[in-house]
């Protein structure tokens, strides 16, 4: 997955520092996640985008969190990912 934010959402200082994604499923689902989380991992665990059939549970893309013992991050069917810096 963060090889395709990346084109987004530059790895630079402040984004480390005090960025937060939040992903929305088209079912209204949303979960959030530091940038660091996402773009400074050293553990293999990344975040991953997976493209799923057309129309698959309405939507063509979903995110699993490897890291998470749960899948309580997990989102079906994304339709908006944002970035912002929290002051």
């Amino acid at each position: 997955m963060k090889d395709v934010l990346l084109k987004n959402y530059p790895l630079n200082r402040e984004n480390l520092k005090s960025g937060m994604i939040c992903i929305a499923g088209k079912d209204g689902y949303r979960s959030a996640f530091s940038y660091s989380e996402l773009f400074n991992r050293n553990d293999q665990q990344e975040f991953m985008l997976i493209k799923t059939k057309p129309d698959e549970d309405g939507g063509l893309y979903r995110i699993f969190a490897a890291s998470d013992f749960f899948s309580d991050r997990a989102i079906k069917s994304v339709s908006e990912i944002h970035l912002d810096i929290i002051k």
